[in-house]
């Protein structure tokens, strides 16, 4: 196994944000926003990416471990210590989708909004039967809401009502230009204007998998206000007609446990709860357990 360097003149990150870093082919993120080190992207070899998050954790003493993988790492994942809290089937036979995590502190393990969580679970399949019995009146939004791709140029917009809406989030999309290298990067993002004066009052991305032919679902934000007309499930099923015609057939999400609108939205548009990541995520000001939804497109 060859040795691996942590970099130590990475670019400053803002106040508050956990950093994202190249290391020997993998990208990684950690701080203490979230307690936590995050593979994002696996590197060359699974037992080098291993080494590197055991490194980090050490250093910084993060309480927990988290990582995205091919189920074709899954055996050394496992054999060091991690346990899969969900799993994704591959996209055209391709392999499955993997969220390993092991667990440094066990009071990190320990569910701290259990009933809620469940609650909300339970909420959200019985929403997703009402939907395939034909009941979408809670899908549709007023008419005064007009759809569109953002651009670069919708940057700025974009970062003042995330910023609006989440008092912390495990990326800085408050920052224009962290959105405009997501952008630049394949990112897609829709974006949802009162068609009275134009401002934007919701939007959502879908960030491309390209090797595994996926998408996660991600960065849903409403303003307070003009919450349950259904804007989300508008902006996701644009998305969703985004990314098929780049070759995307499966895509999915990871949503906060306890948030009820969020889980219903993709419960009703037919996605499948895969499992829940114990307090893996710090946002809306606090770390909270994640439930990852998934539903092949193609």
């Amino acid at each position: 196994m060859s040795e691996i360097v942590v970099p130590t003149s990475a670019l400053p990150v803002p106040a508050g944000v956990d950093r994202v870093e190249h290391v020997g082919g993998a990208v990684v993120q950690h701080g203490r926003l979230s307690d936590r080190v995050y593979l994002l992207k696996p590197g060359e070899s699974a037992e080098d990416d291993l080494a590197l998050m055991e490194r980090l954790a050490r250093r910084h003493g993060y309480s927990k471990l988290f990582a995205k993988i091919s189920e074709e790492r899954q055996d050394a994942f496992l054999g060091a210590g991690y346990e899969i809290e969900a799993r994704i089937p591959g996209a055209a036979g391709g392999p499955d989708l993997l969220f390993c995590s092991r667990f440094l502190d066990p009071g990190r393990k320990r569910e701290r909004f259990t009933d809620q969580s469940l609650k909300v679970i339970r909420a959200a399949i019985l929403e997703s039967a009402s939907a395939r019995d034909g009941d979408t009146s809670k899908s549709r939004a007023d008419d005064g809401i007009l759809l569109q791709a953002a651009d670069g140029s919708d940057a700025g917009e974009l970062a003042a009502l995330y910023g609006s809406v989440f008092a912390t989030y495990p990326f800085p999309i408050g920052d224009a230009e962290f959105i405009r290298q997501t952008m630049s990067s394949g990112t897609a993002y829709f974006l949802a204007r009162d068609a009275a004066n134009e401002q934007v009052i919701a939007a959502a991305s879908a960030e491309m998998l390209r090797s595994l032919a996926a998408c996660e679902m991600t960065d849903f934000a409403t303003l307070p206000e003009r919450r349950g007309l259904g804007i989300a499930g508008l902006l996701l099923q644009a998305l969703e007609r985004e990314v098929i015609d780049t070759g995307v057939r499966m895509a999915f999400t990871i949503a906060r446990s306890t948030s009820l609108g969020m889980n219903v939205v993709f419960a009703r548009q037919g996605y499948t709860y895969a499992g829940t990541l114990v307090n893996n995520t710090n946002i809306a000001g606090r770390i909270e357990s994640m439930n990852v939804w998934y539903r092949a497109l193609a």
